[in-house]
């Protein structure tokens, strides 16, 4: 197996994780060393992480992977060429590993930061919020970079080819808009309604109670059958929460919800969605994976975070404890963008142990809710800016990854007009 040797100065677990993230896709093995004379009879493809070292390819190295501080340090951003470049503190040259390991650790969410009514991290807190810089997957793109630089120099290595995908994730946050609610909340509802004057709104959950019409937010088969034709899967993340202010989905003990979310695994894999507060409540997460892990029969191993509210590094060490391996809550409510840079998965390093965990996080560039409430598109418009991330996806070889809910295909109320923007997707 083709060997690539790294020599550096020091070590440390934050260079070693930044350089397997950067070299993501060499076929072979990268070995670390310090030894200067091994490095020197080495024969094969070799690089220096440090200061100039004649006739030997550097890559320039700043200082900032070589401690475990989770202070957040200076640096500047400005644009070469088109390209993203961070520079720390008063270098004057790009360290591809130390730029990477910012982006992709989330050092920033560490820090205290201005969040949103939900306790998010926003799009505009972020280090690369000026020119919306955030909009660009950067990390992917040096990456290429890189392996382009690498080969021109060693021939003999060789990458991985990366594809573009397409990856949909649906958020089920109410199964049902009127049905197995239960006799409270379905009572509550009419008179809503009727105290509110939305008499064709009473007519329509009275007669989808009644199983006359559908329920609105029925749109399972529908979004199965577009994603299916074209090859493309769904993931779908329950909330499983008891009812609260923030968790209004049906009871989770519902005998329609239970055969709703059997009926979807056939085809489809499933996540657990904690709900609001429980994403850092190791015992209400650990019952809602009890529920789904009872339902499907199967492990749990994917989440997303109702509301898409995390704290680091704590839901990350919880979610790893109740044995979830993959994760999807990459990604900003207020805009569409890369939170982490990226548009591909990657394993989560947890800065508090130093130590690169076997947590995937899933990177999710847009949602349907952010277009539509936070940004105030209309379809027409919402259905440009996907096919803009869309191609330029394809262009980059990197997944496209979108969240959407079962009601903002459903027509109903505010999402009227929405479902051809789901199917605009797959065109």
């Amino acid at each position: 197996m083709l060997k690539l040797l790294i020599l550096s100065e020091t070590d440390h677990p934050r260079f070693r994780y930044a350089v397997s993230m950067v070299l993501s896709g060499l076929e072979g093995e990268i070995v670390f060393t310090r030894d200067q004379n091994l490095f020197e009879h080495h024969q094969g493809p070799k690089l220096y992480y440090g200061s100039l070292i004649k006739d030997t390819w550097t890559m320039p190295c700043s200082q900032f992977l070589w401690n475990d501080s989770l202070a957040l340090p200076a640096v500047r951003t400005s644009e070469e060429k088109g390209i993203l470049r961070i520079y720390f503190g008063d270098e004057q040259f790009f360290d591809v590993f130390a730029a990477t390991f910012l982006l992709l650790s989330r050092l920033e969410e560490y820090q205290p930061n201005v969040k949103d009514e939900h306790g998010r991290f926003k799009a505009t807190s972020s280090l690369l919020r000026d020119k919306q810089r955030y909009r660009y997957p950067w990390v992917d793109i040096w990456r290429a970079e890189c392996e382009k630089q690498l080969q021109g120099q060693f021939p003999e290595l060789v990458f991985r080819s990366r594809e573009f995908t397409i990856q949909a994730t649906i958020d089920v946050d109410s199964a049902f808009a009127y049905k197995h609610k239960g006799l409270i909340r379905t009572a509550g509802g009419f008179v809503k309604d009727v105290v509110g004057f939305k008499f064709g709104n009473a007519v329509h959950r009275f007669l989808s109670i009644a199983g006359v019409k559908s329920d609105p937010y029925k749109t399972y088969l529908a979004a199965s059958v577009d994603a299916l034709e074209k090859n493309i899967s769904i993931i779908w993340f329950f909330l499983l929460s008891d009812y609260s202010k923030e968790n209004i989905n049906v009871p989770p003990n519902r005998s329609a919800l239970h055969q709703l979310i059997q009926d979807l695994a056939v085809n489809h894999q499933i996540g657990i969605h904690p709900g609001y507060h429980h994403g850092n409540v190791a015992e209400e997460l650990s019952k809602e994976v009890r529920r789904l892990r009872e339902i499907t029969g199967a492990a749990v191993n994917k989440s997303r975070q109702h509301y898409l509210r995390m704290s680091l590094p704590e839901t990350y060490q919880m979610l790893i404890h109740q044995g979830i391996t993959d994760d999807y809550t990459m990604g900003f409510a207020d805009d569409y963008g890369y939170r982490a840079a990226t548009a591909s998965p990657y394993p989560w390093f947890d800065l508090t142990k130093n130590v690169c965990t076997s947590l995937t996080l899933h990177p999710f560039v847009v949602m349907d809710t952010t277009l539509k409430n936070y940004l105030r598109l209309s379809p027409e418009e919402a259905m440009v800016v996907l096919k803009q991330l869309k191609e330029k996806c394809r262009e980059l070889h990197v997944p496209f990854e979108f969240l959407w809910h079962n009601e903002s295909l459903s027509e109903h109320h505010s999402w009227k007009g929405w479902s051809k923007v789901w199917k605009s997707i797959f065109e």
